[in-house]
């Protein structure tokens, strides 16, 4: 039995930082309640381990707007990882709370990036899952923003005078987003195109792409709401016919069925996984192969 776990593994650099940055307000406000207006990433793991220090994480379904509202004048908050619609920012001043912010610099630097085209006078077409947190910050960004649903593919073309700009979510599937593109492309010829598909995500879709042609078991190791996690499970899905794949949240998920009369097992994450979780599943897997 092969058992190997494909590299890179663990945090991704704006998953560690946006970690890092909310212990350290913690620690800033050791005697205060601390807030993150949702999940600050996308994995049950961490939003517990922070749980166990002190910081709330309001992940319910509601708005950020009501989020804010059902909390007391002063509160300290924390907006996640994935970007928010700034109007909010204006609320939490008026309620005089102490806000810190801890979007990845990856999406950060692209919604940068959508306000200067949309001051340089053109359309953007915003390529993401709708209601994703990042999809729906960049979408609050202007009007003149068009979302295309890499979901279900839905898109309202558009006529314009303007120039057209295409930026992405971060987290999507990087194979499928080539295909959406030369879409666009098709649609608007003239379109200037920049993929922001995160390094880190895109390196793992990449691996999977690249298993061992006798692997016969993929495992994924992620939370079921990790955008980038899912995609990992999409494309090995489709991709790799010859193994069977499997989501699992942590080692808990793993049982005996999976890897009957299997030879070679290969285990990856999301950018949003604990290292301590996948060596869990590693370990697990390795006692009940032996």
């Amino acid at each position: 039995m092969k058992i190997e776990i494909l590299q890179p593994v663990g945090y991704c650099s704006g998953v560690n930082n946006a970690i890092l940055k909310a212990i350290k307000i913690k620690k800033e406000h050791s005697n205060k309640p601390v807030y993150i207006l949702g999940s600050l990433v996308h994995n049950s793991h961490v939003i517990d381990s922070l749980e166990s220090i002190g910081i709330t994480n309001l992940a319910d379904n509601t708005s950020l707007e009501e989020k804010i509202s059902s909390l007391n004048d002063g509160s300290i908050i924390i907006f996640t990882a994935h970007g928010h619609d700034e109007k909010v920012d204006e609320i939490a001043r008026n309620k005089n709370m102490i806000i810190y912010d801890c979007v990845c610099p990856i999406v950060k630097a692209n919604m940068s990036l959508i306000k200067e085209k949309i001051a340089s006078n053109y359309n953007i077409i915003f390529v993401g899952i709708k209601n994703h947190p990042e999809t729906t910050a960049c979408l609050s960004i202007s009007k003149y923003i068009h979302l295309y649903d890499a979901k279900t593919n839905v898109f309202e073309e558009f006529d314009t005078k303007k120039k057209v700009f295409v930026t992405n979510q971060t987290t999507l599937n990087f194979k499928e987003l080539e295909d959406i593109f030369n879409y666009i492309k098709e649609k608007y010829p003239d379109a200037e195109f920049n993929n922001e598909i995160c390094p880190a995500t895109r390196i793992r879709q990449e691996s999977i792409l690249k298993i061992d042609d006798d692997v016969d078991t993929v495992i994924v190791v992620g939370d079921k709401n990790s955008s980038n996690t899912k995609r990992l499970f999409e494309i090995s899905s489709f991709r790799n016919k010859k193994a069977s794949t499997y989501l699992v949240s942590s080692e808990d998920d793993i049982n005996t069925e999976m890897f009957n009369n299997k030879n070679h097992i290969v285990i990856t994450s999301g950018t949003s996984t604990p290292r301590e979780v996948i060596n869990s599943v590693y370990e697990k897997i390795s006692k009940i192969t032996k």
